[in-house]
């Protein structure tokens, strides 16, 4: 008859299972197993959406705060683009997924990630 062990991270005997498919507790797990019910695994925190638009307002808010960027320093890394120096000068809000908003992500150095970032932190000024 072979017999095998599973044991917990501490070393104690968790179950003993044999082939004759009997099982048996030590001594005392019950009442350590009981006590332990309550316990849960704890819960993932899900990513925050990032938000599709974000106003002039939040955007070149969150900008300063985190970058220390100005309007005009913004601006004027768009250089002489005139068509994205019109959207970056007309626009209400600044959609996630635009042009406009890729373009100042490079000439600016920032990540994908951190685009990201700026329209979650946006979002919440």
């Amino acid at each position: 008859m072979s017999t095998t062990i599973f044991r917990i991270s501490d070393g104690a005997i968790l179950t003993i299972l044999r082939d004759d498919a009997t099982a048996s507790v030590p001594d005392g797990f019950a009442a350590r197993a009981t006590e332990q019910a309550d316990w849960s695994a704890p819960r993932v925190q899900e990513p925050v959406p990032v938000p599709a638009s974000v106003t002039r307002r939040q955007l070149f808010l969150a900008v300063y705060n985190t970058l220390g960027l100005t309007r005009a320093q913004i601006r004027a890394s768009l250089g002489t683009n005139e068509a994205a120096l019109i959207d970056f000068d007309e626009a209400q809000t600044f959609e996630r997924g635009h042009l406009l908003v890729a373009q100042l992500a490079t000439q600016l150095g920032l990540t994908s990630a951190q685009v990201d970032d700026l329209f979650r932190l946006a979002a919440t000024l």
